[in-house]
């Protein structure tokens, strides 16, 4: 159980690191932030 936890771990810091790293530049990342995701399926919707 405890390798479980090590590993949740380091994923959440992966993933905290991410958002972190999209926030500072502005949403100009790979990925993008939860309200550019719902904007664009609002306009792809009719």
């Amino acid at each position: 159980m405890r390798r479980y936890g090590i590993v949740f771990g380091l994923a959440a810091l992966a993933l905290a690191t991410m958002l972190l790293t999209a926030c500072n530049s502005g949403g100009g990342g790979e990925t993008p932030t939860v309200v550019e995701t719902e904007e664009l399926e609002g306009e792809a919707t009719p």
